[in-house]
């Protein structure tokens, strides 16, 4: 990364339902310094407004959709991901992040009823609406989700690689 600060793809459904979630771990990793990747999101979340011909917007980028969220997992240091619905293009962007070896943070409320087979095997972080507003729940999720960021991203720097 150009300026050697963390960014991060979030890739969760884009429904009201799911503001709280995403103003949650905007918050949460915000207090370590690292923003989204995908500007879109970040400017619905601080309120921010880009300009219609500003480089970076995630939307129509530089063609599809498809390609601009291509190359923002690609500009992406790990990706935060909520699995519940198993959104298909939520699905696709884990996909593809797996390709590219990026740490995935896997997300799900605790009351979507199943994760897809091919990948449950991995680590999810489960959560319910109602937590992240009582203090004492969302101190523990929110300590949680930047203990994995801290581990993922010291695994990265270390050279590691999962295979």
């Amino acid at each position: 990364m150009e300026d050697n600060k963390l960014k991060y793809f979030l890739a969760i459904p884009n429904q009201d339902d799911f503001n709280p979630i995403k103003k949650f771990i905007f918050c949460s990793l915000k207090e370590l310094d690292i923003f989204p990747n995908n500007l879109s999101m970040q400017s619905t979340l601080t309120g921010l407004h880009f300009e219609e011909n500003n480089e970076n917007r995630i939307e129509l980028e530089n063609g599809p959709v498809r390609e601009s969220v291509i190359q923002a997992i690609k500009r992406s240091d790990f990706i935060v991901a909520d699995l519940t619905g198993s959104n298909g293009n939520i699905l696709y962007e884990v996909g593809f992040a797996h390709a590219l070896k990026k740490p995935v943070l896997l997300m799900v409320q605790s009351d979507s009823g199943k994760i897809p087979t091919n990948i449950s095997g991995f680590l999810f972080f489960i959560y319910s609406v109602a937590e992240l507003s009582n203090p004492q729940s969302s101190e523990i999720l929110k300590i949680e989700i930047q203990n994995w960021v801290r581990y993922s991203t010291q695994y990265l720097s270390s050279g590691a690689s999962e295979e």
